[in-house]
C-alpha cells in the first residue's frame, strides 16, 4: 500500500507531460496554411519572361510601323504624267507610284496613298482597264472618269471609285483643261472607312536579301 501514492503521481507527471505536448503542438500548427518561401518571390513576371512584340509593316512600302494603322483604305490616285500637268501636286506623299503606259507612247501615273494622305493631288486624270491589275483589293480610286467599255471594266471588277462631282474633287482655275482637276484627297480619306488592314502589296524581303556590293578594281 506504500507504493500506490507513488504510482498515482508518476501517472499524473505523465498526464502533465502529455498535455504539455499537445498544447505545444497545437500552438505550432494552428494553421494548415504553408508559408511562403522565397523561391516563389524571386521568380520573374510574366512580363518580364514575354518575347517582344513583333514588329508590323506598312504594306506600300514594306517600312516599319509604329502606332495603329489608318482607318481608311489605300486611295489609289490617276495622275497625269506630261509635261502640260507640271507642277504635279502631291505625290511626294504617295507610298507607291506605278506608271503605266497609255495610247501614244504617252504615261499615267498611279499613286497610292496609305500610311500618309497629302492635303491636295493631281492633275487627276481617268481610268484604265490596265488598273484592274495593280489596285489592291478594296482599295478605292480617284479618277476624272473613263471610257464607258473601260468603266464597265472597272465595275465588274468590284473597284469602287470617285470622279467629278463628288466632295473634294474641284477644278483649278489658274489652269487650263484637262489638266486642271484636282482632289483634297485628305478630305476623301475621311470619308472613306475600312475595317481590316490590307495586306503587304509586295513580297517583302529582309537586308539578307539584298545583293552584296563589291569595290570595283581601278
Amino acid at each position: 500500500m506504500r507504493h500506490r501514492p507513488h504510482l498515482t503521481s508518476s501517472r499524473a507527471v505523465v498526464a502533465t507531460l502529455v498535455a504539455a505536448s499537445l498544447l505545444l503542438a497545437g500552438c505550432a500548427g494552428g494553421s494548415d496554411e504553408e508559408e511562403p518561401s522565397d523561391a516563389s518571390s524571386s521568380e520573374p513576371s510574366p512580363s518580364a519572361t514575354s518575347e517582344p512584340p513583333e514588329p508590323t509593316y506598312w504594306p506600300l512600302t514594306g517600312l516599319e510601323r509604329t502606332g495603329k494603322a489608318p482607318k481608311h483604305p489605300v486611295i489609289v490616285t490617276k495622275v497625269d504624267n506630261t509635261s502640260s500637268s507640271a507642277p504635279q501636286v502631291g505625290l511626294g506623299s504617295a507610298d507607291l507610284v506605278v506608271e503605266e503606259l497609255v495610247e501614244g507612247g504617252y504615261t499615267r501615273l498611279a499613286a497610292f496613298y496609305y500610311s500618309q494622305v497629302p492635303a491636295d493631288i493631281g492633275p487627276v486624270r481617268s481610268m484604265r482597264a490596265s488598273d484592274i491589275s495593280i489596285v489592291p483589293e478594296g482599295a478605292t480610286v480617284v479618277t476624272s472618269g473613263a471610257a464607258q467599255i473601260t468603266i464597265n471594266r472597272i465595275n465588274a471588277a468590284g473597284i469602287p471609285w470617285i470622279t467629278e462631282g463628288a466632295a473634294g474633287v474641284y477644278r483649278d482655275s489658274s489652269r487650263s483643261a484637262p489638266y486642271n482637276l484636282f482632289a483634297h484627297l485628305s478630305e476623301i480619306s475621311k470619308r472613306l472607312t475600312t475595317k481590316d488592314e490590307p495586306p503587304a502589296y509586295l513580297p517583302w524581303g529582309t537586308e539578307a536579301d539584298l545583293p552584296k556590293g563589291a569595290r570595283r578594281r581601278p
